[in-house]
């Protein structure tokens, strides 16, 4: 029973995002309306706890694989940036002599 109502509740409550304070709040209602032992509901909030500090680092360690492999395929460099912005300076300039051909 114990082991179907963590689950239930790893599903439900998205443990990854929850603060470690609204997880307490929650379980304090919980253990009164499931009439968990304070030491069942203890174990339960841990593991939530646990779990969902494990997903967030399995997330940041995928996240930096990411950018470590891929990252300047996805991110413009530095200097990427300041050629684009050179071709632009340049374009304007050309448009500005072709809008304004006596200036």
């Amino acid at each position: 029973m114990l082991d179907l109502f963590e689950k239930s509740l790893l599903f439900s409550l998205g443990a990854a995002s929850l603060t470690k304070n609204k997880v307490e709040d929650l379980f304090g209602d919980l253990v009164k309306q499931a009439k968990l032992s304070p030491e069942e509901g203890r174990k339960v909030m841990d593991n939530i706890l646990d779990q969902g500090k494990k997903a967030n680092e399995e997330l940041t360690e995928r996240i930096e694989e990411v950018i470590k492999t891929r990252g300047h395929s996805l991110l413009p460099c530095n200097a990427t940036i300041k050629q684009l912005q050179a071709k632009i300076d340049n374009l304007e300039e050309r448009l500005a002599k072709i809008e304004n051909p006596g200036s």
